[in-house]
């Protein structure tokens, strides 16, 4: 994988940890983190377990690898598939980060259950099974949240389950992604559903997510980042 940048983009030891860059998307802000060279997190502001993926020392800076990330969510809340990965480096242990490689396996407007994740991940270390509790937790402590694509398991009974970006969010972007809802529900203990199910959320649609500019017929979040230049970075991830 390339550098993303010069040498000065890089943190210097015993200095920062990681560089972070904010986006704001039609679902609400959202933290980019990185090491300098490849993306180290994304999530929503807010979100569970956010603070305890973020390096204490980091400091906002434009990177070369933001704008990979920054043009690679443009085209997603635009309702496409990016057909490009962002430079990845994920964080966790060997086991999480194997069940993270089956989830960027999941297409654009498909889901997945832990069950049939624990399934892969056993015949891939030639096990008898897999605990799909296990695999439940490694997916919520996913620090990358859209590219690796946790908003796409779901329960084996339709159950939407929890999502650390909010069960709201992971409705409506699985709605944007061209899935019929009507094969999953809400869980009855969500505070989402209590609060926003039976109003707005509950006929949530593309239409609702995508944002486009009439003019130029193209989406249009926003970032704090300086304008997508995505020459000279190669798509990879790395663990």
């Amino acid at each position: 994988m390339k550098n993303a940048g010069n040498n000065h983009d890089i943190p210097a030891p015993g200095k920062l940890e990681e560089y972070t860059c904010h986006y704001d998307s039609p679902l609400g802000s959202i933290t980019m983190s990185s090491d300098g060279t490849a993306l180290t997190g994304l999530r929503f502001d807010g979100q569970k377990h956010f603070a305890g993926t973020l390096a204490s020392i980091h400091e906002g800076k434009p990177l070369p690898v933001f704008n990979v990330a920054k043009h690679w969510l443009d085209v997603y809340f635009s309702g496409k598939a990016p057909e490009f990965t962002p430079p990845l480096n994920m964080k966790g242990s060997s086991f999480r980060k194997a069940v993270w490689e089956i989830l960027l396996t999941i297409p654009f407007g498909k889901t997945m259950t832990y069950g049939e994740i624990a399934r892969i991940l056993a015949q891939k270390e030639g096990l008898r099974r897999m605990s799909a509790q296990a695999v439940g937790g490694a997916v919520g402590h996913n620090s990358i949240a859209l590219i690796i694509p946790c908003h796409r398991v779901v329960g084996a009974n339709g159950d939407l389950t929890g999502y650390a970006g909010g069960i709201g969010r992971k409705w409506r972007l699985l709605a944007m992604e061209g899935i019929d809802m009507n094969a999953f529900f809400i869980p009855k203990k969500s505070t989402f559903r209590e609060q926003h199910f039976r109003s707005s959320y509950a006929n949530a649609t593309s239409s609702a997510i995508i944002r486009t500019n009439p003019a130029a017929n193209e989406t249009t979040p926003t970032s704090e980042c300086f304008p997508a230049d995505i020459s000279g970075i190669s798509s990879s991830t790395t663990t």
